[in-house]
């Protein structure tokens, strides 16, 4: 929500007030992805735990296959009918068409990465994701504050594809390294 207030400020009510109609449909994409992560996590944890290395590699490959496999028609869908999604909230809504499009391809892109940020936290390192998270918050204001008061709603929505996708590659290089 700090985005939206920051929108909010820079941008105005109505600018605010399609950006957080647009991500609002972006969280409700991400339902696959939270009950992914549900079921996954504990997994996950199981084969850290006993040093399974190879089993935790090969859950969360799979998990990523599932999760790119039903979240990616989900999230098309959003790109390509996104002015009729957004005219369910109202007409004045349409106008972010572009930013919810520009979003869906940041979190499927995001979605490649998989449930990385479960594998971090369930091998001990909250800290590591706590941090990644401060710092992907730090970067989207920073970039709303740069890019919304010439881009407008599109540059929070350039924000959010780059901080989405900067924190799955924390994540990734924190795993892999």
């Amino acid at each position: 929500w700090v985005a939206v207030i920051a929108v909010g400020a820079i941008a105005g009510a109505s600018a605010a007030g399609v950006y957080g109609a647009a991500s609002r449909f972006i969280a409700a994409g991400l339902i696959v992805d939270t009950a992914l992560r549900v079921v996954v996590a504990p997994m996950l944890s199981r084969h850290h735990g006993r040093g399974d290395t190879v089993a935790l590699i090969a859950l969360h490959r799979v998990a990523t296959h599932w999760l790119v496999l039903f979240s990616t028609p989900v999230f098309i869908a959003l790109a390509i009918y996104a002015e009729t999604w957004l005219s369910l909230v109202g007409p004045a809504f349409t106008e972010g068409a572009t930013v919810l499009s520009l979003m869906c391809v940041g979190a499927l892109v995001t979605f490649f990465a998989g449930n990385i940020h479960s594998v971090l936290l369930m091998s001990g390192k909250s800290g590591l994701a706590a941090l990644n998270k401060l710092c992907v918050v730090l970067l989207s204001i920073l970039l709303i504050i740069l890019l919304t008061p010439t881009l407008g709603i599109l540059g929070a929505a350039i924000a959010w594809c780059i901080a989405s996708i900067t924190d799955a590659m924390l994540a990734t290089l924190e795993v892999r390294y």
